[in-house]
């Protein structure tokens, strides 16, 4: 079956436009952001089943502690704690600082 090239444009619209949503909702929360970032490195159980708690630290405000954490085969380093920076007013970014 072919589609028009005015199908065609409409579905990669659509296709478009569902990933910006995903993307922009899973960044609405400081544990979803770091879900999302352990997702995008590849940490697939980490990112589903591990506890995300909040922690304290002198650097960052916002800094949350994963248990059990992933550990990255590189280095063998356990990614326990990670920062959360507030961007553009309603979305989080999560980021792994090795010196929290």
């Amino acid at each position: 079956m072919k589609l028009r090239i005015k199908n065609k444009n409409h579905l990669f619209v659509a296709i478009v436009s569902a990933v910006i949503l995903i993307i922009a909702l899973v960044h609405t929360s400081p544990v979803l952001a770091i879900r999302a970032k352990l997702f995008s490195e590849f940490h697939f159980q980490a990112s589903l089943f591990s506890s995300i708690e909040p922690t304290t630290s002198p650097v960052y405000p916002e800094v949350y502690k994963v248990t059990p954490a992933p550990i990255e085969k590189s280095t063998n380093t356990k990614l326990d704690v990670y920062y959360v920076k507030k961007t553009m007013i309603i979305f989080y970014y999560a980021g792994y600082d090795s010196g929290i």
